[in-house]
């Protein structure tokens, strides 16, 4: 008789935490989580491309009246804490609305004279000056506003078996569309190989392939944890910064000078030089033949320089005294 009343009890504790695990939304809207997207740079043309960008979460404000979050967006490995948000959003029964993002902060974070990094929503998804970005709570409805809204698309959207998201089981719904497919899946956002970035202030929908944007990378804590991988999840971005420098390139020639040092440069390309936190001190355009750092344009210390030509990478360690 115990081993039944054993048995019903750990049969009735499973399925409450079965409830539970299925029942488990959560917004996407919210603190303690970053988003990590690959990024191509027009300069990269040269060699290697991929940039890890950032978004997250911090902090409160209200407008007019209703709560948001404030969305940054960031290449650094840490969020600064004099960083500017490039917009505010909330999030209400399953539906996300962003703010219209600031340019010239958007600009000013992407540390690249970009003149658009995606495409706002229009007049179907805006509603006194805030734009649905998502509707979790009517995911039909809202592929039909896509659908008005960019007819030569056609999204089509079904929904699928639910995604693992920090312990919770979270619903997925897998699109298709005239040039891309993928999933929008809640707590995360769209995920799928060329779909761009989630956030209306970069790219509100992914409606075409962007050379600029590849997509979702990972999902992590802002301890670094890993809560999801997206489809174009990559190893390399589990390196530090440093290693990330160094880990596509062969050995660059370089020669160590009095007033600084000399680098053999055997096609034209990017010249680069980074501190041994992986933060890039310099950057400029050299051509075939030799170039010069001279050691006054530097404090003393380690360094890592890095050229990029149309054949690959190369980089050197250089001290400068």
């Amino acid at each position: 008789m115990r081993y039944i009343y054993t048995l019903l009890l750990a049969l009735l504790l499973g399925g409450i935490a079965a409830q539970a695990q299925e029942a488990g939304y959560q917004p996407l809207v919210r603190e303690g989580v970053v988003w990590h997207y690959e990024y191509y740079l027009f300069d990269d043309y040269w060699g290697e491309s991929a940039v890890d960008y950032k978004v997250q979460f911090r902090g409160d404000t209200v407008l007019n009246g209703a709560a948001y979050k404030k969305c940054f967006f960031y290449r650094e490995d840490v969020l600064s804490e004099n960083a500017v948000p490039v917009c505010f959003a909330r999030e209400v029964n399953g539906q996300i609305m962003f703010t219209e993002p600031a340019h010239d902060v958007l600009k000013d974070a992407s540390k690249e004279l970009v003149v658009d990094l995606g495409r706002l929503p229009g007049p179907l998804f805006e509603v006194n000056k805030e734009f649905l970005v998502y509707d979790f709570s009517d995911m039909q409805g809202f592929v039909s506003k896509l659908n008005q809204e960019f007819p030569y698309e056609n999204y089509q959207v079904t929904s699928n078996d639910g995604v693992l998201l920090n312990g919770d089981v979270v619903k997925s719904y897998h699109f298709t569309s005239a040039t891309c497919s993928g999933d929008y899946i809640e707590g995360i956002g769209v995920d799928g190989t060329n779909t761009g970035y989630m956030f209306a202030p970069i790219a509100a929908f992914p409606i075409c392939y962007c050379p600029m944007v590849k997509g979702l990378i990972k999902v992590t804590s802002i301890e670094g944890k890993l809560l999801y991988k997206g489809a174009n999840y990559d190893e390399f971005y589990t390196l530090s910064a440093l290693d990330r420098i160094t880990h596509r390139g062969g050995p660059l020639c370089v020669s160590q000078r009095v007033d600084g040092v000399q680098i053999t440069v055997p096609a034209d390309g990017l010249l680069s030089v980074f501190d041994m936190a992986g933060h890039m001190v310099t950057s400029r355009l050299v051509a075939q033949g030799t170039a010069e750092i001279p050691s006054a344009q530097l404090a003393a210390g380690v360094y890592i320089v890095q050229l990029s030509t149309a054949t690959g990478t190369q980089t050197a360690k250089v001290v400068i005294q």
